[in-house]
Order: C-alpha cells, then sequence, then structure tokens
C-alpha cells in the first residue's frame, strides 16, 4: 500500500526547507496497527553522506511488540523496534540500509541481521516521562565524519565509528561503503510488521532531515 499525499488525514506533507531537511510530518496519530505494510513515495535523497531519521512512537502495551515494527528511509537508514528481554523498548539503528536489508525481518530476523551487521546499534529505552507509553527515537549517519549515533528517550548518545568492509580475510576497507545517488533520485519510506501487532502502536512526526544532527540539537517538541 502507498499512501499519496491527497491523504491529509494521515500524512500532511512533504517539503524541502531551507536546503537542511525534507520533512514528512504525521501529525494525527497513525495507528500502524490498522495498515499492511506500506509505503511513502517520492522523498528526495540525501546527497552529502550525511542525513538523520527520527520519530516519535507510541507502545499500548510493550511486551506486544515481539515480532518488531521496521521503518526503513530506502538507502539511507533504517530503526527496527522490537521488545528487549530486559522489558525496554529496543531501537535497533541501522545507518546503511544499503547494506542491511531489514525489510521483511521480523523477531530473530532482525536481532541476528544486528549480530551480523558491521555497523548497527541499539538503544533500550523507557517511555518519556509524564508522556505515558510515548517513546522518541534518532538515528543520525555522517559519513564525512565517518560516524554514527542513535538515541531515544533515555539514552544518552554514544558516538559509533562507522567501520569500513572487510574486502578480504581481516583486510579492510579504507573508509566505510558510502551509497551516491543520481541527482535527481527519490526512494521511499517504507513501514512494516505492525499489522501482526495485537495493540495499538502509533506514530507520529517522523523527521527525515538531509544533515547530520549533533545530539545537541533536539526537536523533539517542534
Amino acid at each position: 500500500m502507498t499512501l499519496q499525499l491527497y491523504q491529509i488525514y494521515v500524512i500532511t506533507n512533504i517539503t524541502y526547507l531551507y536546503h537542511l531537511y525534507y520533512l514528512l510530518n504525521i501529525l494525527v496519530f497513525l495507528d500502524l496497527t490498522q495498515f499492511n505494510d506500506f509505503t511513502f513515495d517520492n522523498i528526495p535523497v540525501a546527497q552529502n553522506g550525511v542525513y538523520t531519521m527520527e520519530f516519535w512512537v507510541f507502545s499500548e502495551d510493550l511486551t506486544d511488540i515481539t515480532s518488531g515494527v521496521t521503518i526503513i528511509w530506502d538507502k539511507h537508514v533504517s530503526i527496527a523496534l522490537l521488545k528487549t528481554s530486559s522489558n525496554k523498548l529496543g531501537a535497533y539503528c541501522f545507518p546503511q540500509a544499503y547494506l542491511d536489508d531489514l525489510k521483511g525481518k521480523t523477531g530473530t530476523g532482525i536481532t541476528t541481521l544486528f549480530s551480523t551487521s558491521r555497523n548497527a546499534f541499539l538503544s533500550e529505552m523507557d517511555p518519556v516521562p509524564g508522556l505515558g507509553n510515548w517513546y522518541w527515537v534518532r538515528c543520525a549517519v555522517s559519513f564525512m565524519l565517518e560516524q554514527y549515533y542513535a538515541t531515544g528517550t533515555n539514552i544518552a548518545p554514544v558516538m559509533q565509528t562507522l567501520k569500513p568492509e572487510i574486502l578480504y580475510d581481516l583486510v579492510q576497507n579504507d573508509v566505510p561503503f558510502r551509497k551516491y545517488f543520481n541527482g535527481n533520485e527519490q526512494v521511499s519510506l517504507y513501514v512494516s510488521g505492525a499489522k501482526s501487532h495485537t495493540k495499538k502502536i502509533y506514530l507520529r512526526n517522523m523527521y527525515l532531515f538531509n544533515d547530520y544532527l549533533p545530539p545537541l540539537y533536539d526537536f523533539r517538541y517542534m
């Protein structure tokens, strides 16, 4: 299923602002469990090897998120949401979505991909204090700095080095592999996995930034 711009009761707009970021803003509560897997198309790509994805997510019952929900900014960054063994909401950040394919992954498929990925990070989160069962999630990537971080509600950002790929044996490439795009290339946002859950899962305020946002840049209450 592809969500179109005329469905303004669900998705308000996608706008290119100040040459800084692409804004995909879901203002009303979008109950993901009411949809099968869907895509949002015609999103311009981040040309300079820097990009950030962040959003708010609500879980009516955390114990229900056992098969996982995946949110994929195609060829950029992807995040899988899954209850962890410590009974927290785990946000698995994959900063190289063009190498680590989350599409179709659930449960152990997500954790297996995480354990085998060269670049991935897990944030285990509690809800935002005073806001019920709402969580805030961000994953930011910079190939210029060769680093990324994932952060969430109660997580202090820990910078991670983007590791180069193994060429053969133990020999690594000089730099981590970056995806380059054509000038007018467009990609999609994929959301999948929520339909299999029985409890409500809401998504709102999804931002796709054409920049690497440092941790101190906090737009969660915009």
